[in-house]
């Protein structure tokens, strides 16, 4: 990847790298379908990708922040894991990078000829331990907004960037630990080819997000979740952190 290649984004704040990375299905997968699912991550969120590519067999666009080299160097290796250890992924997702204006990657860069080394990681390590082990093992001050030490020197996050990546007719937005249900990709395929719903060019549909107890399998179906609720196994996401930012779902209906 070359910073020469990049484009700017309209406010020249950040440069954008589009499709570093295509599945090889995913263009197969686009035209199978008329919904991709667009989601965004920085490098400590981005072992959720591994089970949202489990759920969803559709393609995935992923848009992903780096902050700087070494966030660079560590975001090829990890990738490098989940492709050797996941089909899924090596066939469904469309990689997207955004990085800050000031950082430049070249060719000739150390961090194009020497990603992080998970050539050695077997691929029964789940995602989450080995991107902790990562930042952990290259942990440097600059490094405290990966592992949140210190939410004061947090790099800033460009919120509304990584999610401007439009693929298809519909595009199914969420962040990257947002878990998509079993078999909604064929739900939300049929719901959009009934008659009518295709023609609505200007539609926004609302899915509704719902949180687990740890202690819980995944619900299969509509059903299991209701009893998981009734349970005070799940809830509403966020029901309780921050009520007011769920009301346009409305979950009453």
């Amino acid at each position: 990847m070359d910073s020469v290649k990049g484009r700017y984004d309209n406010q020249r704040l950040y440069r954008i790298f589009d499709n570093v990375f295509v599945g090889d299905r995913y263009i197969h997968l686009s035209n199978r379908y008329n919904i991709c699912l667009a989601t965004q991550s920085s490098i400590d969120k981005l072992d959720s990708l591994s089970e949202v590519a489990q759920h969803w067999s559709g393609p995935i666009s992923l848009a992903v922040y780096v902050a700087d080299d070494d966030e660079f160097s560590l975001l090829q290796g990890f990738v490098m894991f989940l492709q050797r250890c996941y089909d899924s992924i090596t066939s469904q997702v469309a990689l997207h990078i955004l990085v800050p204006k000031s950082l430049f990657l070249s060719p000739t860069s150390a961090s194009i000829n020497a990603p992080y080394n998970t050539d050695d990681y077997p691929c029964v390590v789940k995602p989450d331990k080995l991107i902790k082990e990562l930042l952990k093992k290259h942990h440097r001050p600059k490094h405290h907004h990966l592992l949140r030490e210190n939410w004061k020197v947090k790099t800033a996050y460009p919120q509304n960037h990584p999610g401007n990546w439009r693929i298809q007719q519909y595009n199914y937005l969420t962040d990257i630990d947002i878990i998509p249900s079993y078999n909604i990709l064929d739900e939300l395929d049929i719901f959009f080819k009934k008659s009518g719903q295709d023609k609505c060019r200007k539609c926004v549909y609302v899915i509704p997000t719902f949180e687990l107890d740890h202690r819980v399998k995944y619900p299969k179906s509509k059903s299991d979740l209701l009893r998981l609720c009734r349970k005070k196994l799940a809830q509403p996401f966020h029901h309780r952190i921050f009520i007011y930012n769920q009301y346009a779902t409305n979950f009453s209906r």
